[in-house]
Formats: C-alpha cells, structure tokens, sequence
C-alpha cells in the first residue's frame, strides 16, 4: 500500500506547531504521522479521510456479516495474499 505521509513530526513539535500543522492538513490537504521515541503514534489527515474511513468501515462490516467469504477473500487481497 503506497503511502501518503506528507511529514514526520516529534510529540514536542507536534504540540510546539499544532495550529500550524492543523492548517497544513486542513488547506493544503498534507498526512503528517505524529511520533514519540520515533515510533509513529497517531496520524493527522484531512476530515474528509476520517469520514471516508467511517463509512468504509461501515460498509466493510455489513459485508462481512452477509457474505465472510468474499469479505474474507476482499482482505486477503489487500494485505497481498492470494487465495486461489
């Protein structure tokens, strides 16, 4: 999965240009990973990916409760496993 991360800040910059970072994310639509101890720890994305993600994940689930094969199917595509 290709990636889309604009920028990497420390927790200390993050919470030194948190407006600053917002705006990146709202105007210019930037991905930017948070980090503590170099390990990321949480990602700032534009609101429309929240929602997007949201509402996949809704659909996501009704898939899988009607049909776990071709849900199962649909996530091993996805995380590069084939299965036939």
């Amino acid at each position: 999965m290709a990636e889309r991360i604009s920028d990497e800040v420390g927790i200390r910059e993050f919470k030194a240009q948190l407006s600053e970072l917002v705006g990146r994310v709202m105007f210019r639509g930037e991905v930017i990973a948070v980090t503590k101890n170099r390990r990321r720890v949480a990602v700032l994305v534009p609101v429309e990916w929240y929602d997007t993600a949201i509402k996949l994940d809704a659909v996501a689930r009704r898939l899988q409760e009607r049909d776990p094969a071709l849900f199962a199917e649909i996530t091993a595509e996805t995380h590069g496993v084939t299965t036939s």
